[in-house]
Protein backbone atom coordinates (compact mmCIF):
# COMPACT_ATOMS: atom_id res chain seq x y z
CA UNK A 1 0.00 0.00 0.00
CA UNK A 2 1.16 3.22 -1.00
CA UNK A 3 0.74 6.75 0.46
CA UNK A 4 0.35 10.78 -0.51
CA UNK A 5 1.56 13.35 1.58
CA UNK A 6 -0.82 16.87 0.61
CA UNK A 7 0.53 19.98 1.78
CA UNK A 8 -1.62 22.34 -0.35
CA UNK A 9 -5.05 22.53 -0.97
CA UNK A 10 -4.57 22.89 -4.48
CA UNK A 11 -3.87 19.48 -4.21
CA UNK A 12 -7.07 18.62 -2.73
CA UNK A 13 -9.55 17.91 -5.71
CA UNK A 14 -10.02 14.01 -6.72
CA UNK A 15 -9.72 13.48 -2.97
CA UNK A 16 -13.04 14.82 -1.37
CA UNK A 17 -15.22 11.85 -2.70
CA UNK A 18 -13.20 9.14 -1.29
CA UNK A 19 -12.60 10.94 1.82
CA UNK A 20 -16.58 12.19 1.88
CA UNK A 21 -17.41 8.23 1.81
CA UNK A 22 -14.63 6.89 4.10
CA UNK A 23 -16.14 8.98 7.20
CA UNK A 24 -19.47 8.05 6.01
CA UNK A 25 -18.45 4.48 5.58
CA UNK A 26 -17.22 4.87 9.62
CA UNK A 27 -19.78 6.85 10.88
CA UNK A 28 -18.26 9.85 11.63
CA UNK A 29 -19.96 13.08 10.85
CA UNK A 30 -17.03 15.26 12.10
CA UNK A 31 -14.62 13.73 10.36
CA UNK A 32 -15.86 14.68 6.98
CA UNK A 33 -13.74 16.98 4.40
CA UNK A 34 -16.80 19.43 4.28
CA UNK A 35 -16.52 20.30 7.94
CA UNK A 36 -13.02 19.68 8.60
CA UNK A 37 -11.64 21.85 5.43
CA UNK A 38 -14.11 24.88 6.69
CA UNK A 39 -12.38 24.62 9.77
CA UNK A 40 -9.02 24.82 8.03
CA UNK A 41 -10.12 28.08 6.30
CA UNK A 42 -11.13 29.92 9.03
CA UNK A 43 -9.25 28.49 12.35
CA UNK A 44 -6.11 27.16 11.33
CA UNK A 45 -3.31 28.81 13.66
CA UNK A 46 -0.76 30.98 11.91
CA UNK A 47 1.56 29.17 10.53
CA UNK A 48 0.16 26.05 9.92
CA UNK A 49 1.38 23.92 7.18
CA UNK A 50 -1.29 21.13 6.08
CA UNK A 51 0.12 17.62 6.27
CA UNK A 52 -2.99 15.34 5.05
CA UNK A 53 -1.70 11.60 4.88
CA UNK A 54 -3.83 9.77 1.76
CA UNK A 55 -3.27 5.41 1.87
CA UNK A 56 -4.01 4.10 -1.54
CA UNK A 57 -4.07 0.72 -2.38
CA UNK A 58 -3.27 1.17 -6.19
CA UNK A 59 -5.47 3.69 -7.61
CA UNK A 60 -8.09 3.13 -4.61
CA UNK A 61 -8.19 5.94 -1.81
CA UNK A 62 -8.17 3.47 1.48
CA UNK A 63 -7.59 5.58 4.54
CA UNK A 64 -7.38 9.50 5.20
CA UNK A 65 -5.66 11.09 7.92
CA UNK A 66 -5.96 14.80 7.54
CA UNK A 67 -3.43 16.24 9.88
CA UNK A 68 -1.59 19.89 10.09
CA UNK A 69 1.51 21.00 11.39
CA UNK A 70 2.63 23.38 14.06
CA UNK A 71 6.17 24.01 15.09
CA UNK A 72 6.82 25.81 18.52
CA UNK A 73 9.09 28.75 19.29
CA UNK A 74 11.22 25.84 20.70
CA UNK A 75 11.62 24.76 17.31
CA UNK A 76 8.97 21.64 17.94
CA UNK A 77 6.34 20.45 15.44
CA UNK A 78 3.23 18.66 16.65
CA UNK A 79 0.72 17.31 14.34
CA UNK A 80 -2.82 17.65 14.94
CA UNK A 81 -5.94 16.59 12.82
CA UNK A 82 -8.22 19.29 11.31
CA UNK A 83 -11.05 20.62 13.57
CA UNK A 84 -9.58 19.00 16.23
CA UNK A 85 -10.76 19.95 19.71
CA UNK A 86 -13.78 21.72 18.21
CA UNK A 87 -15.55 18.77 17.98
CA UNK A 88 -15.65 15.08 18.34
CA UNK A 89 -14.63 12.07 17.61
CA UNK A 90 -12.24 13.31 14.89
CA UNK A 91 -9.67 10.54 13.87
CA UNK A 92 -8.24 8.85 11.00
CA UNK A 93 -10.53 7.21 8.34
CA UNK A 94 -10.08 4.06 6.82
CA UNK A 95 -11.39 0.80 5.41
CA UNK A 96 -11.92 -0.86 7.97
CA UNK A 97 -10.88 -4.59 6.46
CA UNK A 98 -7.29 -2.64 5.76
CA UNK A 99 -7.24 -1.01 8.64
CA UNK A 100 -3.62 -2.41 9.82
CA UNK A 101 -2.24 -1.53 6.35
CA UNK A 102 -3.38 1.56 6.14
CA UNK A 103 -2.03 2.26 9.68
CA UNK A 104 1.54 1.51 8.07
CA UNK A 105 0.54 3.81 5.77
CA UNK A 106 0.29 6.45 7.65
CA UNK A 107 2.89 5.71 9.91
CA UNK A 108 5.65 5.91 7.01
CA UNK A 109 4.04 8.94 5.84
CA UNK A 110 4.08 10.63 9.25
CA UNK A 111 7.74 9.36 9.37
CA UNK A 112 8.80 10.93 6.26
CA UNK A 113 7.61 14.25 6.94
CA UNK A 114 9.98 17.26 6.72
CA UNK A 115 10.42 18.29 9.67
CA UNK A 116 8.87 15.13 10.94
CA UNK A 117 6.44 15.24 14.11
CA UNK A 118 8.05 15.28 17.88
CA UNK A 119 4.04 14.98 18.67
CA UNK A 120 1.20 13.64 17.33
CA UNK A 121 -1.70 14.92 19.52
CA UNK A 122 -5.02 12.79 19.23
CA UNK A 123 -7.96 15.01 21.24
CA UNK A 124 -11.24 12.84 21.72
CA UNK A 125 -10.91 9.71 19.71
CA UNK A 126 -13.66 7.23 19.90
CA UNK A 127 -11.21 4.74 18.04
CA UNK A 128 -9.07 4.39 20.69
CA UNK A 129 -6.55 2.24 18.91
CA UNK A 130 -5.27 4.72 16.81
CA UNK A 131 -2.13 5.80 18.62
CA UNK A 132 -1.07 2.42 19.35
CA UNK A 133 -1.35 1.21 15.30
CA UNK A 134 0.88 4.35 14.60
CA UNK A 135 3.31 3.64 17.11
CA UNK A 136 3.53 0.02 16.26
CA UNK A 137 3.74 0.55 12.67
CA UNK A 138 6.71 3.31 13.25
CA UNK A 139 9.42 2.66 10.81
CA UNK A 140 12.05 3.92 13.01
CA UNK A 141 12.36 3.57 17.28
CA UNK A 142 8.45 2.73 18.31
CA UNK A 143 7.06 6.25 20.10
CA UNK A 144 5.85 6.56 23.29
CA UNK A 145 2.00 6.56 23.83
CA UNK A 146 1.10 8.39 26.60
CA UNK A 147 -2.45 8.12 27.40
CA UNK A 148 -3.20 11.27 28.42
CA UNK A 149 -7.38 10.66 29.66
CA UNK A 150 -10.39 9.56 29.05
CA UNK A 151 -13.94 11.11 28.50
CA UNK A 152 -17.15 9.41 28.42
CA UNK A 153 -20.03 10.72 25.76
CA UNK A 154 -23.63 9.98 26.66
CA UNK A 155 -25.33 8.77 23.33
CA UNK A 156 -28.69 6.72 22.12
CA UNK A 157 -27.91 3.40 20.46
CA UNK A 158 -31.04 1.83 20.71
CA UNK A 159 -33.25 3.48 18.43
CA UNK A 160 -36.70 1.53 17.78
CA UNK A 161 -38.67 1.61 14.78
CA UNK A 162 -40.98 4.52 16.09
CA UNK A 163 -40.79 7.56 18.09
CA UNK A 164 -43.33 5.73 20.25
CA UNK A 165 -42.07 2.52 20.71
CA UNK A 166 -38.53 4.77 21.72
CA UNK A 167 -40.60 6.81 24.31
CA UNK A 168 -41.29 3.87 25.68
CA UNK A 169 -37.94 2.88 26.86
CA UNK A 170 -37.61 5.61 28.37
CA UNK A 171 -38.65 6.53 32.26
CA UNK A 172 -42.84 7.69 32.76
CA UNK A 173 -41.63 10.98 34.31
CA UNK A 174 -39.46 12.21 31.10
CA UNK A 175 -42.70 10.94 28.48
CA UNK A 176 -45.37 13.06 30.72
CA UNK A 177 -42.99 15.84 30.78
CA UNK A 178 -42.05 16.12 27.28
CA UNK A 179 -45.19 15.55 25.98
CA UNK A 180 -46.68 17.77 28.39
CA UNK A 181 -44.45 20.46 27.00
CA UNK A 182 -44.84 19.43 23.33
CA UNK A 183 -48.54 20.10 24.18
CA UNK A 184 -47.98 23.59 25.48
CA UNK A 185 -45.56 25.13 22.63
CA UNK A 186 -48.61 23.48 20.30
CA UNK A 187 -51.15 25.58 22.40
CA UNK A 188 -48.64 28.59 21.51
CA UNK A 189 -49.08 28.20 18.06
CA UNK A 190 -44.95 26.84 17.30
CA UNK A 191 -43.53 25.31 14.45
CA UNK A 192 -40.76 23.05 14.87
CA UNK A 193 -38.92 23.20 11.86
CA UNK A 194 -35.31 21.46 9.75
CA UNK A 195 -32.88 23.02 7.81
CA UNK A 196 -33.34 22.50 4.39
CA UNK A 197 -31.18 22.83 0.70
CA UNK A 198 -34.11 25.78 0.26
CA UNK A 199 -33.81 27.26 3.76
CA UNK A 200 -32.33 30.81 4.04
CA UNK A 201 -29.28 28.95 5.54
CA UNK A 202 -27.63 32.34 7.33
CA UNK A 203 -30.57 33.63 9.15
CA UNK A 204 -30.95 30.29 10.27
CA UNK A 205 -27.40 30.09 11.47
CA UNK A 206 -27.86 33.31 12.91
CA UNK A 207 -30.16 32.87 15.13
CA UNK A 208 -28.70 29.31 16.33
CA UNK A 209 -25.45 31.34 17.48
CA UNK A 210 -27.86 34.37 18.77
CA UNK A 211 -29.46 31.63 21.00
CA UNK A 212 -26.21 30.09 21.98
CA UNK A 213 -24.74 33.45 22.84
CA UNK A 214 -27.94 34.19 24.70
CA UNK A 215 -27.54 31.05 27.00
CA UNK A 216 -23.68 31.35 27.46
CA UNK A 217 -23.76 35.06 28.42
CA UNK A 218 -23.74 35.13 31.89
CA UNK A 219 -21.57 32.15 32.50
CA UNK A 220 -18.24 33.58 31.25
CA UNK A 221 -19.66 33.46 27.10
CA UNK A 222 -19.35 30.49 25.00
CA UNK A 223 -15.93 28.88 25.16
CA UNK A 224 -16.72 27.22 21.30
CA UNK A 225 -18.71 29.59 19.13
CA UNK A 226 -16.23 31.69 18.43
CA UNK A 227 -16.73 34.58 15.56
CA UNK A 228 -13.94 32.39 13.55
CA UNK A 229 -16.40 29.43 14.37
CA UNK A 230 -19.67 31.46 13.21
CA UNK A 231 -18.07 32.32 9.92
CA UNK A 232 -17.03 28.33 9.22
CA UNK A 233 -20.80 27.23 10.44
CA UNK A 234 -21.58 30.07 7.60
CA UNK A 235 -19.21 28.70 5.05
CA UNK A 236 -19.95 24.80 5.36
CA UNK A 237 -23.81 24.32 5.95
CA UNK A 238 -24.65 24.70 2.04
CA UNK A 239 -22.69 22.12 1.07
CA UNK A 240 -23.04 20.34 4.12
CA UNK A 241 -27.29 20.62 3.71
CA UNK A 242 -26.77 19.33 -0.27
CA UNK A 243 -24.94 16.36 1.14
CA UNK A 244 -27.29 15.59 3.67
CA UNK A 245 -25.06 15.67 6.55
CA UNK A 246 -26.86 18.67 8.11
CA UNK A 247 -29.12 18.90 10.46
CA UNK A 248 -30.39 22.12 12.06
CA UNK A 249 -33.43 21.88 14.31
CA UNK A 250 -35.28 24.95 15.61
CA UNK A 251 -38.58 25.80 16.82
CA UNK A 252 -40.00 29.09 15.44
CA UNK A 253 -42.72 30.97 17.48
CA UNK A 254 -43.93 33.65 14.59
CA UNK A 255 -41.34 34.61 12.85
CA UNK A 256 -38.87 34.32 16.32
CA UNK A 257 -36.68 31.17 16.35
CA UNK A 258 -36.66 30.51 20.00
CA UNK A 259 -34.45 27.10 20.15
CA UNK A 260 -32.03 25.75 17.91
CA UNK A 261 -30.00 22.38 17.91
CA UNK A 262 -27.13 21.47 15.24
CA UNK A 263 -26.21 18.24 14.45
CA UNK A 264 -23.85 16.62 11.76
CA UNK A 265 -24.75 12.73 10.20
CA UNK A 266 -23.43 10.54 8.27
CA UNK A 267 -23.35 6.80 7.78
CA UNK A 268 -26.33 6.45 9.91
CA UNK A 269 -24.75 8.88 12.96
CA UNK A 270 -26.42 11.57 14.30
CA UNK A 271 -23.97 13.95 15.78
CA UNK A 272 -25.59 16.47 18.26
CA UNK A 273 -22.65 19.96 17.92
CA UNK A 274 -24.18 22.44 20.27
CA UNK A 275 -27.47 24.24 20.68
CA UNK A 276 -29.60 27.17 22.45
CA UNK A 277 -32.64 28.45 23.36
CA UNK A 278 -34.53 31.57 23.93
CA UNK A 279 -34.28 32.31 28.33
CA UNK A 280 -38.02 33.14 27.97
CA UNK A 281 -39.32 30.46 27.05
CA UNK A 282 -37.40 28.45 29.58
CA UNK A 283 -40.68 26.53 31.49
CA UNK A 284 -41.43 24.37 28.38
CA UNK A 285 -38.26 23.24 28.01
CA UNK A 286 -37.90 23.51 24.31
CA UNK A 287 -34.12 22.38 23.85
CA UNK A 288 -35.19 19.10 25.00
CA UNK A 289 -38.61 19.38 22.55
CA UNK A 290 -36.50 20.27 20.09
CA UNK A 291 -33.81 17.39 20.99
CA UNK A 292 -36.91 15.06 20.72
CA UNK A 293 -38.02 16.09 17.22
CA UNK A 294 -34.12 15.25 16.20
CA UNK A 295 -34.76 11.56 17.26
CA UNK A 296 -37.92 11.36 16.08
CA UNK A 297 -36.06 12.73 12.31
CA UNK A 298 -33.05 10.20 12.81
CA UNK A 299 -35.79 7.07 13.09
CA UNK A 300 -36.98 8.40 10.09
CA UNK A 301 -33.87 8.43 8.43
CA UNK A 302 -33.31 4.93 9.58
CA UNK A 303 -30.12 6.25 11.72
CA UNK A 304 -28.57 3.80 14.21
CA UNK A 305 -26.97 5.73 16.27
CA UNK A 306 -27.31 9.50 18.18
CA UNK A 307 -23.59 10.41 19.60
CA UNK A 308 -25.19 13.53 22.18
CA UNK A 309 -21.46 14.79 22.08
CA UNK A 310 -19.03 14.87 24.87
CA UNK A 311 -20.11 16.17 28.26
CA UNK A 312 -22.12 14.52 30.48
CA UNK A 313 -25.38 17.37 31.33
CA UNK A 314 -28.74 15.99 33.08
CA UNK A 315 -30.59 16.67 29.90
CA UNK A 316 -28.48 14.47 28.03
CA UNK A 317 -28.94 11.32 30.60
CA UNK A 318 -32.68 11.77 30.10
CA UNK A 319 -32.07 11.15 26.27
CA UNK A 320 -28.89 8.58 26.80
CA UNK A 321 -29.07 4.76 26.89
CA UNK A 322 -25.12 4.59 26.66
CA UNK A 323 -22.05 5.83 26.39
CA UNK A 324 -19.09 6.61 24.31
CA UNK A 325 -15.64 6.46 25.85
CA UNK A 326 -13.68 8.97 24.03
CA UNK A 327 -9.55 8.73 24.55
CA UNK A 328 -6.87 12.27 24.82
CA UNK A 329 -3.60 10.51 23.81
CA UNK A 330 -0.42 11.93 22.84
CA UNK A 331 2.52 10.02 20.28
CA UNK A 332 5.73 11.14 21.41
CA UNK A 333 8.35 10.55 19.04
CA UNK A 334 11.60 9.10 19.98
CA UNK A 335 15.37 9.39 18.58
CA UNK A 336 17.51 12.49 18.68
CA UNK A 337 15.83 14.86 20.65
CA UNK A 338 13.87 12.98 22.66
CA UNK A 339 14.61 14.15 26.05
CA UNK A 340 13.64 17.96 24.84
CA UNK A 341 10.46 16.07 24.12
CA UNK A 342 9.50 14.92 27.09
CA UNK A 343 10.50 18.11 29.04
CA UNK A 344 8.61 20.36 26.41
CA UNK A 345 5.25 18.54 27.40
CA UNK A 346 5.59 17.51 30.83
CA UNK A 347 4.02 20.47 31.95
CA UNK A 348 0.55 19.69 30.06
CA UNK A 349 0.22 16.53 31.21
CA UNK A 350 0.53 17.80 35.50
CA UNK A 351 -1.74 20.35 34.38
CA UNK A 352 -4.25 17.79 33.25
CA UNK A 353 -4.24 15.85 35.87
CA UNK A 354 -4.15 19.33 38.25
CA UNK A 355 -7.54 19.50 35.81
CA UNK A 356 -8.92 16.31 36.40
CA UNK A 357 -8.79 16.66 40.06
CA UNK A 358 -10.90 20.19 40.18
CA UNK A 359 -14.58 19.78 40.51
CA UNK A 360 -16.54 20.70 37.69
CA UNK A 361 -18.79 23.44 39.44
CA UNK A 362 -15.79 25.00 41.33
CA UNK A 363 -14.38 25.32 37.79
CA UNK A 364 -17.82 27.22 36.34
CA UNK A 365 -17.91 29.45 39.40
CA UNK A 366 -14.26 30.30 38.26
CA UNK A 367 -15.63 31.10 34.93
CA UNK A 368 -18.50 32.89 35.98
CA UNK A 369 -15.97 34.77 38.35
CA UNK A 370 -14.00 35.77 35.54
CA UNK A 371 -16.63 37.06 33.22
CA UNK A 372 -18.09 39.11 36.16
CA UNK A 373 -14.35 40.72 36.42
CA UNK A 374 -14.78 41.18 32.58
CA UNK A 375 -18.09 43.49 32.78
Amino acid sequence: MDFDIVTRESEIGDLIEPWTQLATSAGRPYCLPQWGLSWWHNLAPARAELRIVVARDGAAVTGVAPFFATRSRAGLTTFRLLAQGLAMPVEPVAEHAAKPDVARSFAAGLAGCSPGPDFVVFEGLADRSWPRLLADSWPQTRPLVHDDYIRRAPAVSRLDESLKAWLGTRSSNFRQQIRRNQRRLESLDVTIHRSTVDSDTTSEIDAFCRLHHSRWRDRGGSGVLTEAVERMLRDSAPELLARDALRLWFIRSGDEVISSQLFLRAGGTLSYWLGGFDDAWAKYQPAQVTLLAAVEGAIADGDRHIDLGYGEQLYKSRFADSMTTLEWSTVVTRGSGYAKRRAAIAPRWTRRAVSERVPQNLKTKINERLASLRR
